[in-house]
Parts: C-alpha cells; structure tokens; sequence
C-alpha cells in the first residue's frame, strides 16, 4: 500500500473536513484511517488516524524526504464543526504545548472514500490531500503497521494483536453463517439500509401500524443459547422539538444490541415504546410484558424529555411521557428509579437502564444543537472475547442517567449526547485493541465523561450520575 504523509509547522492543527451534505454514519469503537499528501516543504507525509470519539482523536504521523524519515511525532485532536464560504466543514484541532511550533492540518469526507481530504496549511489555501481511506483491523499487517511504528514500540505489537485477534473471530463468526435464518436477516438488514428503514419496518410494516401499545417483539429461538438479550427502548419519536434525536437515539440502540446478539449467538426480545405506543400505559404494559429467565440481560433506554420535582428526593429524573407539550403532565410521567427497581425485581443476571434526558425542574426546555454529529465508520474490530466478558460473564444492575439534578440533556439532530457517548464507550470496551479488564463501569463511566466533556465544549455542562454494582459471574 503506497503512502504519502503530511508534516506541518503551525501553533495549531486543524483537520478540515468538507461536507456539503453532513449526515449520521454508524459509529466506531476505534476506527482507523490513513491521509496521504505532500506538505508545503515538498516533504513526504503519511499519518494514521485513531478515531474513539469526537474529544479523542490521535495520529501517528511521519515526514519523508527520499527514504529517510525525517520527523514523526504522536497528535491528539478533537473534531468541531464550522462554516466556511457557505459550506459545512470538520475541523479536528490540538494545540501542543510542549512543541508549539508543530502541528498538523488535514481534511476529509468520512463517508466517502472516494472524496479527498482538503488540507489546510497556516494562511495557504485549501488543497486536495493525494489519498484518504478506512483501515480495516484485518487489515493491519505487519507491512502495513511497520510504515507507522517501529517494530518495538508497544502500540505496533497491540495493533498487530488486535489485528490478529480480529481475523480469528471473523472467521469463527463465519462459522455459523451458514443458517438460513441469518442469512435472511443479512439480507433483510442490507436492504432496510439501502431504503432507510428499520428491519423489522421493513418485514413487519403492517403489524406495526396494528400492534398495541408496548408491544414486545418475540425472540428467535436459538439452541443451546446461554442468554436472552431484552432491549426496551422508551424513546418520545414524534415530539416536535426533540422527536428527530430520539428517534435515532432508538435507531442506534436498537441496531447495536441486534449485533451484539448475533456476535454473541443468542437471542434477542425487543420491547418498543415509540411513535404513537409512547404514553405511560406503553411502558407499564411493556414492564409487565418483561419475564427475563435468571441468565438473562436487560438493557433499559428512556430517551425524550425528563425533569425533577422541587422536592423528590432521588438524584435521577423522572420521564416525561406526554407525546406533546400540549398534553397535561399529570399521571404521565414515570421516575428513572421506579424503573430500576422494577426491572432488578424481575431476576435477571445483568440489568443495564439508561436515561438520555433533562434532570432540571419542570418547565425548563431541552437544549436541541443544529448541527450534526460526524460518526466514523462502524467497527472492524470487535473481539468476541471481550464481547463474551461483558455481557455473558458479568452480574449485577446499573442505572445510569445522562444529567445531575438541575441539568438539561444536550441533543443534536444526530441523537442525544450520552447515547452516542454509551454506544462508542461500549464499542470501545469490547474492541479488539482493549487488552484490560473489561467492565459495565468502565462503559458507563467512558459514557458520561465524553458526553460531559462534549457538552462542556457546547456550552452547557452535563454530569451523568450512575449507581448499582457489578460483579463477576
């Protein structure tokens, strides 16, 4: 794979991504990429890009003159979005104080291989970079790893590892490829992308319009599976102000777990309170609908509008369950903490309940972005392992919300904060490139402080509050 790289001298770095239309892309645990283009100097550069999150971002980057290189250096960045000359651009920034002199300019279209990067250098025009592209984690070879990192730095044996440990499940998930049924559901889920629909919209669209309020999707039956993996989703899709952010807060969610179920072979039971079954009757009779067995797994998302009373006493919000601002709040609203009370009483081995709203007293609106959130690519490097470790080998209850008392929940029209934060800390943990002790605190605690530190960053702070214990099973 021939590369070039990029070498910069500036107080501050600045990824510049061009988007004329910006739209949501499956997120990624780490994602990698590689930018290839030539500086100012003349010079040879190549970097590689670790993308965990918009607040953490990193690039190993080196300058070549001939065949000698000449600089390379370690970036971290992380990503804002702004306008210039009427268009909508990413910029991924740092500021490094201990060599200020250095810094590194980039741009690209993440969810176009095929568009070029456009770099920016100091006060010099835009240019076109020579090349920009995902890596894929099966992928990276020893060839491949060696143009970035000596053969003795610790990150090149973690990658190669990784990289290794990757290939190994690809091909033990393949193995139970071969029924029907999942090829069925590949195919169903290719073309539900291809529409812009749900799978289950896409094979159920009728029983959907007719099914009751809470309605729970049955799960298919899998031999010998050693859990069933229950996702309730109670998310407000037809609000008008925040109605957009959760539905893809529900679209993300959902289509997470579903690959954390088929990575996992068991089963999945999905209990959907959303568009017209959200209401308080939804979610009390979708409450009832869930029987989980001793070893199984319940994951709980509220997302939609949420408030505190002036004297309740539990740190956790209550759900607003009223469709729209127009319906009367009384008798229609539940607390986050009834809710997991309830779903630890019904026995599960591991219980997972997560609220993505406000934590302010009534009456106070929910702060809604206009922009949107860039995501990376979906993940190539799951492991199995750690996959196994944290959701089949861990036992206990967590509620977790995105706000302390008085705070509102940030959203843009991509989801809410703390659920993009939770679906990319989850990621993370399970990825092949973790080699620590996997854990349910380390994904909620990694949820909280990006989407604390995202918020911080767009002016209003939110400090998630999480409870409950984890053990080992």
């Amino acid at each position: 794979m021939q590369l070039n790289h990029l070498f910069l001298r500036l107080s501050v770095l600045l990824f510049v991504v061009i988007f004329s239309t910006l739209y949501s892309l499956p997120m990624g645990a780490q994602d990698f990429y590689y930018i290839n283009y030539e500086d100012l100097q003349g010079r040879d550069c190549y970097g590689l890009i670790t993308w965990d999150d918009e607040e953490h971002i990193f690039m190993r980057l080196k300058a070549v003159e001939g065949e000698e290189v000449v600089e390379e250096k370690n970036l971290t960045y992380h990503a804002e979005t702004t306008k210039f000359h009427g268009m909508q651009f990413l910029m991924l920034v740092t500021e490094d104080d201990e060599d200020p002199d250095f810094a590194f300019g980039y741009g690209g279209a993440f969810e176009d291989d095929d568009v070029k990067p456009w770099v920016s250098i100091g006060d010099a025009d835009l240019f076109e970079a020579k090349d920009f592209a995902s890596v894929p984690m099966t992928e990276m070879d020893a060839e491949f790893l060696s143009l970035f990192y000596d053969q003795k730095e610790p990150q090149y044996q973690r990658l190669l590892t990784a990289a290794s440990s990757t290939k190994a499940d690809e091909q033990q998930m393949a193995q139970s490829f071969g029924d029907g049924e999942q090829i069925y559901a590949t195919v169903i889920d290719a073309l539900a992308q291809i529409q812009g629909r749900s799978p289950e919209d896409l094979v159920a669209a009728d029983e959907e319009e007719g099914a009751g309020e809470g309605s729970a999707t049955a799960a298919t039956p899998i031999a010998n599976a050693p859990a069933t993996l229950h996702l309730m989703v109670v998310a407000n899709t037809l609000i008008d102000d925040i109605g957009e952010p959760c539905r893809k807060d529900y679209e993300h969610v959902r289509g997470e777990m579903q690959q954390v179920a088929r990575a996992l072979n068991i089963p999945m039971k999905e209990y959907a309170v959303t568009g017209n079954r959200f209401s308080l009757q939804g979610v009390t009779t979708a409450l009832s609908q869930l029987r989980p067995s001793a070893n199984d797994i319940v994951v709980f998302l509220y997302s939609g509008h949420g408030f505190r009373f002036d004297d309740q006493e539990s740190r956790f919000p209550q759900m607003s369950l009223a469709k729209s601002s127009y319906e009367e709040l009384d008798n229609n609203y539940m607390a986050m903490s009834d809710v997991f009370r309830m779903i630890e009483n019904k026995g599960a081995r591991l219980n997972i309940v997560m609220s993505d709203c406000c934590n302010t007293p009534i009456g106070e609106d929910t702060p809604v972005r206009t922009g949107q959130t860039l995501y990376s690519r979906s993940s190539s490097s799951l492991s199995l392992s750690c996959l196994r470790q944290l959701f089949l080998e861990q036992r206990g209850s967590i509620l977790a919300t995105a706000s302390s008392p008085g705070e509102p929940s940030i959203c843009d029209q991509s989801g809410g904060f703390y659920t993009i934060a939770f679906i990319r800390a989850l990621r993370k943990e399970v990825s092949a490139v973790n080699s620590g002790v996997v854990s349910w605190n380390h994904v909620i605690d990694q949820a909280i402080r990006s989407a604390q530190e995202r918020s911080e960053r767009d002016g209003d702070g939110q400090h998630g509050l999480k409870m409950g214990k984890m053990t080992r099973k």
